[in-house]
């Protein structure tokens, strides 16, 4: 309507409902108002709607100026988040492997610019801090099992843990963020606890280093256990 009026100031002297009169009056006389040939031969009416709009402005604004842009939520948000952190850590992960042998790799893994992306669609999805660093600890708890990332990726998980332990008590957590944490501790305390008895299997082998790892890491999920229980 009111790109109708600035194209036909006369407009602004009626009414809403003689403009609506006028118009009616004026398509059933020129149906080819509707549908007009492009020069390529496309008709009118195959112009998304986001397009037409796009070409109205109110006020005194440049027809020109940047719209807001779209901010996409997902049905799932917090399924569609774990889906997001596995893939920026099989993209970093990957891209770990042309790096040279000598240059130090964060123990957490992401990369600053994969980081910055998980937060950005944390905040918009809004995540919650405590189902973010639980969902990141079982992201690092499968890849430890399937030998992908290093034990020593598992205590820095298990940090950040604790330091949101520390901001918000559990007993402040959503109760599905509990649920879940208990699960994965769960389901660590079993990994390692089989690792640890391959380990001592092979006696011949047998590594008081290798041994001492796992323990520090057990000490660690058994006291955060307790913590959760």
């Amino acid at each position: 309507m009111v790109a109708m009026i600035r194209h036909n100031p006369t407009f602004a002297e009626f009414t809403p409902s003689e403009i609506s009169a006028t118009v009616a009056n004026a398509i059933s006389a020129r149906p080819e108002f509707i549908y007009t040939d492009s020069a390529s031969g496309i008709g009118a009416q195959d112009d998304s709607i986001s397009s037409r709009f796009s070409t109205i402005s109110i006020g005194d604004s440049d027809a020109n100026e940047p719209t807001d842009s779209f901010t996409y939520i997902p049905s799932n948000p917090k399924k569609a988040y774990k889906q997001l952190v596995e893939m920026c850590v099989d993209a970093d992960l990957n891209a770990m492997v042309t790096l040279p042998e000598d240059q130090e790799v964060s123990l957490t893994i992401l990369s600053p610019r994969n980081h910055e992306i998980i937060n950005e669609c944390a905040m918009r999805w809004r995540i919650p801090q405590t189902y973010r660093v639980a969902c990141f600890l079982d992201v690092v708890r499968y890849k430890y099992e399937r030998e992908e990332v290093p034990l020593d990726c598992v205590p820095e998980a298990l940090q950040v843990v604790d330091k949101t332990i520390s901001e918000m008590a559990l007993d402040m957590w959503p109760v599905p963020d509990i649920d879940y944490l208990s699960t994965i501790y769960g389901s660590l305390y079993n990994i390692l606890l089989g690792m640890t008895y391959h380990s001592i299997r092979e006696f011949t082998k047998l590594s008081p280093n290798a041994i001492m790892a796992f323990d520090d890491t057990l000490r660690i999920v058994h006291a955060l256990r307790g913590r959760d229980c």
